[in-house]
């Protein structure tokens, strides 16, 4: 009886845990960063990196 439990609990908490991390990714992948945007927010960006850079000129 008593291996039967700790094999119950051992499978709920690696359920538990996959789940977590599946979560985790997700929130990660959905959550606010710098690259996210609208076009014209993109494309605002993009200028003003363009315009910062210089490392053509001489």
């Amino acid at each position: 009886m008593g291996k039967h439990i700790s094999r119950f609990i051992t499978g709920k908490f690696i359920i538990l845990a996959l789940s977590f991390g599946a979560v985790t990714l997700v929130a990660e992948a959905c959550g606010q960063k710098h690259a996210c945007g609208t076009k014209s927010q993109k494309r605002k960006k993009n200028k003003r990196v363009k315009k910062s850079t210089n490392f053509m000129t001489y």
